[in-house]
């Protein structure tokens, strides 16, 4: 089967003793039980994808499959929110061999047995071929099964990853073009937006191929505190929204270890572009992907990464 359990020692940090305002992620994650009838109210379910198998093929520098470790424990320490809500752990998904399609066919099975027991997923990746395992397990039922409704993505990213799926399969460059090719063989509409594209960062031929797709896209100054709800607009009105952050939409400056660094990414301010998108469009979940820790020798994609993380949790908390 291609998953596992997170590494026993993936979650351990700081105790500022028994006042539970002092409770840190470390304190309050528990293992998810996959054959549970229902979440609790507020659950975030964390899920791995241990992937870069992708990156690979499309590539990209590897190292993105020990992202998920790295990450819980970049965020054991961060601070519990206010607002009650419940940290669990699904493990990791995984890939057999170079298998990516099957691992982003897990991915959405997972995903989509967490949101019918009631919670939000939060998947630490892996290549950005998360994104489409993560998008699909919100556009189904079981992983297979279209849902009724638009499942509309909003990808902050460098890069807009539409390229065409080579003949050897899916890459970390391809899950847009999967969505797209999805929702046509279901009768769906397509609705993505890309938020952050660097025009160095695509070829002409990407470009013209989201057009072609129907895939809306802005540069990073769409990013921009004042400009960020105008570029959601489009999006409010769907009924369940998937968030996906490549982290090399980050100036290679805050988040050296990715694949493909972007020396004139934006900066960390972006961040409140994540918590607007969250208290404005229906996110049922969302992903951060390309952290490649070996790639990361100071830790400062990772301690990135987290802090996003927390204000995707924290936004979710405020939601309740």
């Amino acid at each position: 089967m291609p998953w596992r359990p997170a590494a026993a020692d993936a979650w351990s940090g700081r105790d500022d003793g028994n006042d539970p305002r002092a409770r840190r992620w470390h304190q309050a994650v528990e293992p998810w039980e996959w054959d549970c009838r229902d979440a609790a109210p507020g659950t975030v379910v964390i899920i791995g994808y241990a992937v870069d198998a992708g990156v690979r093929r499309n590539k990209g520098r590897t190292g993105a499959a020990e992202a998920p470790t790295a990450l819980r424990r970049a965020c054991s320490n961060l601070p519990c929110p206010g607002a009650p809500i419940a940290l669990a752990d699904g493990g990791d998904v995984i890939a057999e061999g170079d298998d990516v399609l099957g691992a982003q066919q897990e991915l959405a099975r997972r995903v989509a047995r967490a949101q019918s027991r009631g919670a939000r997923t939060l998947v630490f990746g892996g290549g950005h071929d998360v994104a489409f395992g993560h998008w699909l397990g919100l556009a189904t039922s079981d992983g297979a099964t279209a849902r009724d409704g638009v499942t509309a993505s909003v990808n902050l990213d460098a890069h807009l990853d539409n390229r065409p799926v080579p003949p050897e399969g899916p890459n970390s460059g391809t899950s847009y073009s999967q969505m797209q090719a999805w929702c046509a063989e279901q009768a769906r509409p397509f609705a993505a937006l890309a938020l952050g594209i660097q025009r160095a960062s695509n070829t002409a031929a990407l470009f013209a191929r989201a057009q072609e797709q129907g895939y809306a896209w802005q540069g990073p100054g769409s990013l921009a505190p004042d400009r960020i709800d105008a570029s959601l607009a489009a999006i409010t009105r769907h009924e369940r929204v998937h968030l996906t952050v490549d982290l090399d939409c980050f100036a290679a400056a805050y988040a050296p270890g990715v694949s493909a660094p972007t020396p004139l990414g934006v900066g960390p301010e972006a961040a409140e572009s994540i918590r607007r998108c969250i208290a404005s469009c229906r996110v049922r979940g969302a992903d951060l992907a390309e952290l490649a820790p070996a790639l990361d020798p100071d830790g400062r994609t990772a301690r990135l990464a987290a802090v996003l993380a927390f204000e995707i949790v924290d936004a979710w908390s405020a939601l309740r």
